[in-house]
């Protein structure tokens, strides 16, 4: 994250540690919540006006649109590694027998 950033939250006095805590408690990853956090940024640096309440809550919702994102990455890793497992395990449990006469060929 931007130092910039970093420090245009903590002169509103909202601690970027804090909303990560809070989005973990939330099932959000600490990356949705950077993420979002800094589109927040962009977007009133852009202009948009919201109450320093509003801040926080503002980049809630927006990682929770970019979690799932994030965990459809996960999952696409997750199932590369799952194929890898099988064609581990199936040459694994293919008889001696069998290999050796596949290197005789």
């Amino acid at each position: 994250m931007k130092q910039e950033v970093l420090d245009f939250y903590a002169e509103r006095g909202i601690h970027v540690g804090k909303m990560v805590d809070v989005g973990a408690r939330k099932n959000l990853t600490a990356d949705s919540v950077m993420k979002a956090a800094e589109e927040v940024y962009d977007e009133i640096q852009s202009g948009l006006q919201l109450e320093q309440v509003r801040i926080a809550w503002r980049v809630y919702s927006k990682a929770y649109h970019i979690a799932p994102i994030q965990k459809i990455e996960n999952v696409q890793t997750i199932m590369e590694i799952k194929d890898l497992l099988i064609a581990f395990y199936a040459e694994y449990k293919t008889p001696w027998y069998i290999k050796l006469w596949r290197k005789i060929k």
